[in-house]
C-alpha cells in the first residue's frame, strides 16, 4: 500500500472522491492545506486526514517550501500529489532546495482547462522537473505536451490522461422525465456556461437566431451572462422570448431534468471535458458539442452524430435540428449516457490508473 502526501489550497468534489476512495482501499492519504481555505471545505471532506496547515503566500514562498520539505522528511511519503499550481510550485521548490527524491505529481488546478487560467498557473505544470502531470482529458494532455516542448525541446513530457470518476453522478442525478417531456411540443435546450470566449456562446446564439429552422424551442442558459449579451437577446425577435438567462443556480440538476437536449459549443482544444456535460449525461440528456476539446471524449463515446464543427453556427444549427426533430434518436442517445459514464468514466478505473502511475514513478 502507498503513502500519498497531498499538497493543496483546496479540493473539489472529484478530488475528494478519489482521495477518499484510495483511503478506503487501504492507501494512506495525508493532506496538507492552506488554512485560509479550511473554512471553505464542505463537511464531506472531513473524512480526509489533514496533518498540517501551511499558508501559501506565493509560488516562491520560501517559508512554505521549508515547511513542505520538513513535512516530507517527517512523513516519508511514496508520492507527493499537488492539486493547485501554487502548492505545486512550492513543493517543487522544497524538493529542489532540500534535495529530496520523492516523486512530485501535479494534477487538477489549471490542468482542468488551461485556456481559462493565467499563464503562470498552468506554466507550473510545464515544469520539466515534474515527475508527471495527470490531465483530465486527452485535449489538455496534448496541449500541455505541445507547449512544454515549445519552451523546452528536451522536456521529458510525462503527461498522462486519467478521466474523473463521473459515474458517481448517476445514482444521485435528477433524471430527465422522459414521459412528460415527450408530450411537450416546445423543445427545451439547456446549457451551463459563462461567457469566456472559448465557451462559444456567441456562436450558439448565432445558430439559434439565424440558422435553426425548427421554431418551437427555448434555451435555458445557466451561468453568468454579460449585460451586452442580455441586451443582444432582448433586441432580437428570434431570441428575446426564447432564451432564458437564469444566472447561477443551485438547482441546476433539477433544471437539466426539465430539458430535452444539452449543448456545449466549445470552440478550441484548450477546454477540458466540463463537469456540466457529465451531469447532463447522468440526467439522461443527449449532449451536443463541438468536435474539439475534452468534451468530445465524453460525447463521442455515445455517438459521433452529437458533434459539430467548432465556431460554425450553421453546423451547430444543423446538429441541433437533427435531434430537435427526432424524438426517438434524442431519447436513445440520452438514455445511453449513464451507461457510458459507468463503463468508461468510473471511480474504480480512475483509482487504479493513479496507483499504476504512482508505482511506475516509485
Amino acid at each position: 500500500m502507498l503513502k500519498i502526501l497531498v499538497f493543496t489550497k483546496d479540493l473539489d468534489f472529484y478530488s475528494e472522491q478519489l482521495l477518499s476512495g484510495l483511503s478506503q482501499h487501504g492507501h494512506e492519504v495525508l493532506c496538507v492545506i492552506d488554512p485560509q481555505q479550511l473554512e471553505k471545505f464542505p463537511k464531506w471532506k472531513s473524512n480526509l486526514r489533514i496533518i498540517a496547515q501551511v499558508p501559501l503566500r506565493g509560488r516562491l514562498d520560501k517559508q512554505a517550501a521549508r515547511q513542505y520539505a520538513q513535512i516530507i522528511v517527517e512523513n516519508k511519503p511514496d508520492i507527493c500529489l499537488c492539486y493547485t499550481s501554487r502548492a505545486l510550485s512550492v513543493a517543487l521548490k522544497a524538493k529542489r532546495e532540500a534535495k529530496l527524491s520523492v516523486p512530485i505529481v501535479g494534477t487538477r488546478g489549471a490542468v482542468g482547462g488551461i485556456s481559462c487560467w493565467y499563464l503562470q498557473d498552468w506554466f507550473s505544470y510545464l515544469n520539466p522537473s515534474l515527475d508527471a502531470v495527470i490531465c483530465m482529458s486527452d485535449a489538455i494532455r496534448s496541449r500541455l505536451e505541445q507547449q512544454a516542448r515549445r519552451f523546452w525541446p528536451w522536456h521529458p513530457g510525462k503527461f498522462v490522461t486519467i478521466y474523473q470518476g463521473y459515474s458517481s453522478l448517476v445514482p444521485t442525478a435528477t433524471k430527465r422525465d422522459h414521459s412528460s417531456r415527450s408530450t411537450q411540443s416546445t423543445k427545451v435546450i439547456a446549457t451551463i456556461a459563462n461567457e469566456r470566449p472559448i465557451k462559444g456562446m456567441g456562436y450558439l446564439l448565432d445558430a439559434l437566431e439565424s440558422h435553426l429552422q425548427f421554431q418551437d424551442w427555448k434555451l435555458m442558459w445557466i451561468g453568468e451572462v454579460s449585460e451586452s449579451t442580455r441586451k443582444r437577446i432582448a433586441l432580437s425577435p428570434e431570441l428575446k422570448d426564447r432564451v432564458l438567462c437564469l444566472g447561477y443556480r443551485k438547482d441546476a440538476r433539477e433544471l437539466l431534468a426539465q430539458a430535452d437536449l444539452y449543448v456545449q459549443p466549445t470552440i478550441a482544444p484548450g477546454e477540458g471535458i466540463g463537469n456540466a456535460i457529465a451531469e447532463a449525461m447522468a440526467a439522461e440528456l443527449a449532449v451536443v458539442t463541438s468536435n474539439v476539446g475534452g468534451a468530445l471524449e465524453l460525447v463521442s463515446a455515445v455517438s459521433p452524430e452529437l458533434l459539430f464543427e467548432p465556431a460554425n453556427p450553421i453546423s451547430l444549427a444543423r446538429t441541433l435540428e437533427k435531434f430537435l426533430t427526432n424524438n426517438a434518436l434524442c431519447e436513445q442517445l440520452g438514455r445511453a449516457g449513464p451507461g457510458i459514464l459507468g463503463r468508461k468514466f468510473n471511480l474504480e478505473t480512475e483509482m487504479q490508473k493513479h496507483i499504476d502511475l504512482f508505482n511506475r514513478l516509485i
